[in-house]
């Protein structure tokens, strides 16, 4: 070992700050990405479970999912005609009036 090989040896200011804890915090979208990365592996390892301990049968499983996602897809967008019914106003009147 030489002197002039001396600096390749020496830890950074980064390998020194973290030695201490005194380490740099990481950006937002790093620490989004960790939580992103916890969230999907928390309902990967939540699907896995409920597969495992199910009792149900894999058809009966998905007719379920299906038939919750057509009843939520329905309430989000109603069918045309419901939307056609909405859009056009009642002729019937009420019997109270405002004056």
């Amino acid at each position: 070992m030489t002197m002039s090989n001396l600096a390749a040896y020496a830890p950074t200011a980064y390998d020194l700050l973290q030695r201490v804890g005194l380490e740099r915090r990481r950006s937002r979208t790093l620490r989004a990405a960790s939580c992103a990365g916890w969230v999907g592996l928390g309902m990967a390892m939540g699907s896995g479970l409920f597969m495992f301990f199910n009792s149900r049968t894999g058809p009966e499983v998905r007719e379920r999912l299906a038939d919750t996602a057509r009843r939520a897809r329905e309430y989000v967008s109603p069918s045309e005609g419901e939307e056609q019914s909405a859009s056009q106003p009642s002729t019937t009147r009420s019997s109270t009036r405002r004056v």
